[in-house]
């Protein structure tokens, strides 16, 4: 599957930068969604919550300020 990430406007929450998002959905599924997102640089407030998401940087660099493993 090939596509471009589709707009999805100002990552909710931006406290930072301009972390603009694009998504492409591959899959959408009763016990997860898979897909690739794209996010300009910028910063947001990561709240604590039940569900959780795998992440591969593919390109660039991320920078966790903290880390929790379950």
């Amino acid at each position: 599957m090939t596509g471009p990430l589709a707009e999805a406007g100002l990552r909710p929450g931006a406290d930072s930068g301009d972390p603009r998002l694009g998504l492409l959905e591959v899959v959408a599924g009763p016990v997860g969604d898979v897909g690739v997102w794209s996010c300009r640089p910028g910063g947001w407030p990561v709240t604590e919550r039940s569900d959780t998401e795998v992440c591969f940087v593919l390109s660039r660099t991320a920078t966790a300020l903290s880390l929790r493993l379950y």
